[in-house]
């Protein structure tokens, strides 16, 4: 991980504060308390989130709301993380939160951006958003405060603290974990034995349910033998009772078949007696049709007389209508004539009276336009252009101004030589000044400031006047940019009442002959306009006589179809060429001679009724048979039924007793099973954790223990002082071979060793995590080093090969050995971030 920038505002002492970050190392320098790791807390708070530090740390006490922006870069791709803190009623609490990836930008909850975060990172470690990233505090950055309270704390609490930042926990959860499920299959197990504890009993208890079910099955046996008998026996019974039920079945067919024929020979006389009934009508029917043929045509020879008569009087009227079709022509044509060039006159009427007032009302008009021509030729030119007299009037003003400033010089003059006058000393140099120099400087100044009042007023009197001259000016433009507008109107109005006197001479014109074309066209009317009236009435009788024509033919036409209908039923119902008639009379020949067979078969039928007594009787006394027989049967069933339920109820007892013993057999056989389990884990698995958590711990406390000598080397130069930690991590101090007290080193001595502890620690934490990180922060790494020991910085920069190492410090010496410098100072509260050079 590689960072880019940060953003802050509202956070702790910052209002607001960015940052850009490049390769190298990277100084944060100083006061204490200025706000430098509040800048470290903030990258932290951008990636893992709060975890188990309190909102209201972070959030600025002033402020409502704030937030942090962190860009950096994994693996070449840039991510940009967002966390927003907002104060409510319930606390700071976290606001919106998102993270921009290469695939956008989402939307995210507290948990699921850490979740993101460590998966970019690759940081494998549990996600709890309530706790700091492991990984990130022992490998990436860890504060000079922590590491120092690991090194000075107590064995256990060391020892506690560093297995959980080399993961060894795990070792003793895995334990603890299997302890737990040992205690729980142990209890299942004894759960599993106290279900099974009467096993044998049940064993005994299904061999007793097996001897009464074959009891039960052997007197089954005998009684299905019992039943098999009894059916023989009402078979052969049954079989003699089919040979008289056939028997009595064909006597019931015969009385119903006497029955049916009976009523077929009902049904056949009175088809019989339909059809002769039809005839009849068939024969009345056919004499009112020829009666109604033969008036029918009576009908039609008097409409035919009538339809000639009409067609006669038609065309002596058409004939007529003829000669008297052209002079109604043009009558018609005259009055349409008239009747256009009346409502034309009247138009132009209007039109003449409209033109005449229109140019009336131009003359008026024009004759306005002259007067105003006329006024405005009155004014008189002031003989100035308007540019000379602005640049008089901008020079007045630049004078007047000149000579305010003078007036103003000369007023503090009057005022000094007063203060003087009144004093009789010089506030320069403190010298007395004689009064009568002092009253004639005044006097001149007093003559010289009234001179130049009164220049003043002439000018402004003369501004005055070259503005009224200026308005005179602008007035004749106006007035003679009017005039313009006037003439060219006034051309326009004389040409428009030109036109309109034009058109009203042609419009009279016009008017004058359509009076002529009218006196002639009302003589033509006055010729024709009996020729009208007589060529109107031929024309309402030829068509009132050819309604009457349409109407006569019609009804002829309907009597003529009339007579074709009749004519075509006269045929049908004619008795000796109707169809109906002759089928009609052949049925009723058929239905004679079925009657006849009918009745045959009915004498046949009676005679095998005479046995139904004997057959009746002889069916009663066998049906009480087999009814006995059937009841002894039906004894013997529901004795087997009975015992068929209690051997049901036996299997269904022995079913179920032998899968409660299968499930016993089951438990007892997982109990003895799980003991192995409960065996294994704590003779073998448990201890062998153990076993693995301390070889694991002592490879660990060998590669810390080279590490850190090989730093303290670097910061330390001195051939008697040795370093080295015992098996509980506790840094140890030789000095030519005797052991040191921590507490007796120098300051810078003590920092060293924090420091090599630290960067060990580090390196092992990414070896352990395969976490290979290019960034490392420290934080106030160096406190109470000289500077040959702030100078052996720069060789453990160089061996750590990280890309970009951040420092928090107050030495400005460290300045030497920073690629980029930043300065934090607070002012009035306030933290200000400023990058140096």
């Amino acid at each position: 991980m590689i960072i880019n920038s940060l953003e802050l505002k509202n956070i702790r002492s910052y209002d607001s504060g960015r940052v850009e970050f490049d390769d190298g190392v990277t100084l944060f320098e100083g006061d204490i308390g200025s706000g430098k790791t509040t800048l470290l807390l903030a990258i932290e708070f951008a990636l893992f989130g709060l975890g188990d530090q309190r909102g209201d740390s972070l959030l600025r006490a002033t402020s409502n709301s704030g937030s942090v922006k962190l860009t950096f870069t994994v693996d070449g791709d840039e991510y940009t993380v967002y966390r927003e803190l907002k104060r409510g009623s319930s606390g700071v609490q976290q606001g919106e939160l998102y993270i921009r990836t290469p695939r956008g930008v989402r939307k995210l909850s507290a948990k699921e951006l850490k979740a993101e975060v460590l998966e970019i990172l690759g940081y494998r470690e549990p996600l709890n958003p309530r706790a700091r990233s492991r990984i990130y505090r022992y490998a990436v950055f860890t504060p000079q405060e922590q590491m120092k309270s690991i090194i000075e704390a107590p064995t256990n609490d060391r020892l506690e603290r560093l297995r959980k930042a080399f993961d060894l926990e795990k070792y003793s959860r895995a334990a603890d974990n299997a302890r737990l499920v040992s205690r729980r299959i142990k209890r299942e197990s004894e759960s599993l034995e106290d279900r099974s504890y009467d096993l044998e009993d049940k064993e005994k208890e299904l061999e007793g349910l097996l001897g009464e079910k074959e009891k039960l099955e052997v007197e089954k046996k005998q009684l299905d033998s019992d039943i098999d008998g009894i059916e023989v026996e009402i078979g052969k019974l049954k079989s003699e009772m089919e040979v008289l039920q056939r028997e009595k079945n064909r006597i019931d067919s015969a009385e119903k078949e006497i029955e049916s024929l009976k009523n077929e020979i009902e049904t056949l006389m009175s088809s019989s007696e339909r059809l002769m009934e039809r005839n009849r009508v068939i024969e009345v029917e056919y004499q009112r049709s020829l009666d109604e043929l033969q008036k029918c045509s009576d009908i039609g020879e008097k409409l035919q007389e009538e339809l000639n008569s009409l067609r006669e009087r038609i065309s002596d009227l058409e004939l007529k209508r003829e000669s008297l079709m052209e002079d109604s022509r043009r009558f018609r044509e005259a009055s349409i004539q008239y009747r256009n060039l009346t409502s034309e006159l009247e138009n132009l009427l209007k039109t003449g009276k409209d033109l005449e007032d229109e140019i009336s009302g131009l003359e008026d008009y024009t004759g306005g336009i002259k007067s105003k021509i006329e006024a405005i030729k009155s004014i008189e030119d002031p003989g100035y252009r308007e540019d000379e007299v602005e640049a008089g009037i901008r020079r007045l003003e630049v004078e007047v101004s000149d000579l305010q400033q003078e007036l103003g010089g000369i007023q503090g003059k009057i005022e000094d030589y007063e203060s003087i006058g009144k004093m009789g000393v010089c506030p320069t140099c403190d010298q007395e000044v004689d009064p009568d120099y002092i009253d004639d400087k005044l006097s001149r100044a007093l003559e010289r400031k009234m001179s130049v009042e009164s220049r003043i007023a002439e000018l402004r009197n003369e501004i005055s006047d070259k503005n009224e001259l200026l308005k005179r000016i602008a007035e004749y433009k106006r007035a003679q940019d009017e005039m313009r507008l006037l003439m060219e109107d006034l051309e326009k109005r004389i040409e428009e009442c030109r036109r309109k006197r034009e058109g009203l001479d042609k419009t009279r014109e016009r008017i004058q002959k359509i009076e002529e074309e009218i006196a002639g066209t009302e003589r033509i009317i006055g010729e024709l306009k009996d020729a009208e009236s007589e060529f109107n009435m031929v024309e309402n009788e030829l068509k009132s006589l050819r309604e009457r024509e349409s109407e006569c033919s019609g009804r002829l036409a309907a009597t003529e179809d009339r007579m074709d209908h009749l004519r075509t039923r006269i045929s049908e119902l004619n008795p000796e060429t109707s169809r109906e008639y002759r089928d009609n009379l052949n049925k009723i020949d058929e239905n004679e001679n079925k009657i006849a067979e009918k009745k045959a078969k009915i004498k046949e039928n009676e005679e095998v009724l005479r046995n139904r007594e004997d057959v009746e009787a002889s069916i009663h006394g066998l049906t009480r048979t087999i009814r006995e027989k059937e009841r002894l049967r039906d004894e013997r069933r529901d004795r087997r039924g009975a015992l068929e339920g209690k051997i049901e109820e036996k299997e269904r007892q022995i079913e179920t007793l032998r899968s409660e013993i299968d499930k016993k057999r089951e438990l007892r056989k997982r109990s003895l099973q799980l003991r192995t389990y409960v065996a294994w884990l704590e003779e073998y698995f448990i201890p062998a954790l153990a076993d693995i958590e301390t070889h694991v711990m002592a490879q660990i406390n060998h590669e810390f223990n080279e590490r850190f000598q090989k730093w303290f080397r670097v910061l330390v130069d001195d051939p008697g002082k040795s370093v080295r930690i015992d098996e509980d991590f506790t840094p140890i101090v030789e000095q030519d071979g005797y052991e040191q007290n921590l507490e007796y080193l120098s300051g810078g001595e003590r920092t060293s060793i924090a420091l090599a502890y630290r960067l060990a620690l580090n390196m092992v934490v990414q070896r352990l995590t395969d976490v290979r990180s290019d960034i490392l922060i420290l934080d106030e790494p160096t406190d109470g080093f000289s500077k040959e020991q702030l100078y052996k910085l720069r060789d453990i920069f160089d061996e750590l090969e990280s890309r970009q190492i951040i420092l928090v410090s107050h030495e400005e010496e460290l300045e030497n050995l920073a690629d980029h410098i930043y300065r934090v100072e607070k002012s009035d509260g306030t933290s200000i971030i400023e990058k140096a050079g």
